[in-house]
């Protein structure tokens, strides 16, 4: 983002899931980078985490297709504007009204609400929600990925800072309060996190049946 506090709080957070990943799936993630969606390759990530900042500025053509691309051809891409406890509705803080400009210039199919059915609630953990720190608005995933990506959602647009949830220092202390809910609340914050990246890296295998009975037997 250019701002060294959301920057260093992503970096903790997505350190501090990685370290969970690792110890609670078969991936094994290698550290956190920071991308440059004008100069950088895309295809080589599965995942990526955007924060949004108050006035973030809308990326350039050749970053906008550049993430365009990256969704297209099978990467997730998490777009957080961090504000889930001060937002009211669509656009009414600093960051919403950032994302709706840069959601303006960027091509992206229909959205609709996460229920707990999708298969972000159940990719390795049964959930009902995609927790972070606060819960009080809408997770947003595509209405209908059924013609793309083998049916799995490339785009997940929340407020839930989920990098807050996540972040610890280098002593494993958790570096933000929960909005409400204590420890129990981050564990459910960190599940939410391993689920998106397993969905980022196995796709639609939990929801997909056909196949069941043949490796059953």
């Amino acid at each position: 983002t250019g701002d060294s506090s959301i920057d260093t709080l992503a970096e903790q957070g997505l350190a501090a899931l990685s370290r969970e990943l690792y110890r609670r799936t078969a991936i094994e993630p290698a550290a956190p980078e920071r991308i440059d969606p004008d100069t950088d390759d895309l295809s080589v990530y599965s995942f990526l985490y955007w924060p949004i900042a108050p006035g973030a500025e809308t990326p350039s053509d050749a970053a906008l297709a550049n993430i365009e691309n990256f969704m297209r051809f099978g990467g997730l891409l998490l777009i957080d504007t961090r504000d889930d406890e001060r937002a009211v509705g669509a656009g009414s803080t600093p960051e919403g009204q950032a994302l709706q400009r840069i959601l303006s210039e960027l091509d992206i199919p229909p959205l609709r609400p996460v229920d707990d059915n999708h298969v972000l609630t159940r990719s390795f953990y049964l959930l009902n929600s995609l927790y972070g720190r606060n819960n009080n608005n809408p997770v947003w995933v595509e209405a209908d990925s059924s013609g793309s990506n083998d049916g799995v959602t490339a785009l997940i647009i929340g407020g839930r800072d989920w990098a807050g949830a996540w972040a610890a220092d280098s002593f494993g202390r958790p570096v933000r309060p929960m909005g409400t809910g204590g420890p129990r609340a981050r564990e459910f914050a960190y599940r939410a996190g391993v689920n998106m990246v397993m969905v980022a890296f196995t796709g639609n295998y939990k929801s997909d049946q056909v196949h069941t009975p043949i490796l059953l037997e």
